[in-house]
């Protein structure tokens, strides 16, 4: 474990690693949106009653959710002096110290993603972060706990 204070070298870390999504998925999104849109306008317009209401006010909100949120707020990993933040929502979580994380598993051929192992045992994944910048994370908190 490091000693209190000893961060890691940062040095060639981005400070923000975001899922980039593909324009093809956000105009699928839109098209999707625009298409529920015009079926719970048209159900409201066509003598509405309460589960019609109901349904169109559902399907405006799950969809909106997903077109305007996680198109305009993809998942993401902030790198931090403090330690590591995700973002996986709306808003990034709390700070994860550098002190948390045990250790860093950089990507293999059959994994999908880097990840870091936290003191209790959680694997939490590093979003988007190439595993070039992954090898150069593990490094810098093996050497700063040596």
């Amino acid at each position: 474990m490091a000693e209190p204070g000893s961060n890691p070298d940062l040095t060639g870390l981005q400070p923000a690693y975001r899922v980039t999504v593909r324009r093809s998925v956000a105009w699928l999104y839109l098209i999707v949106f625009t298409f529920v849109a015009i079926s719970a306008v048209l159900r409201l317009v066509n003598d509405p009653d309460a589960l019609g209401i109901g349904l169109s006010v559902v399907q405006l909100v799950c969809y909106g959710y997903m077109l305007f949120f996680y198109t305009g707020h993809p998942p993401a990993l902030f790198v931090t002096p403090d330690g590591l933040r995700f973002r996986r929502f709306l808003r990034a979580g709390p700070v994860l110290p550098w002190s948390a994380i045990r250790e860093v598993r950089v990507q293999g051929r059959w994994d999908e993603h880097s990840s870091v192992v936290t003191d209790d045992g959680r694997s939490l994944r590093l979003t988007a972060m190439p595993v070039e910048d992954a090898q150069r994370l593990a490094t810098a908190l093996d050497t700063s706990r040596s």
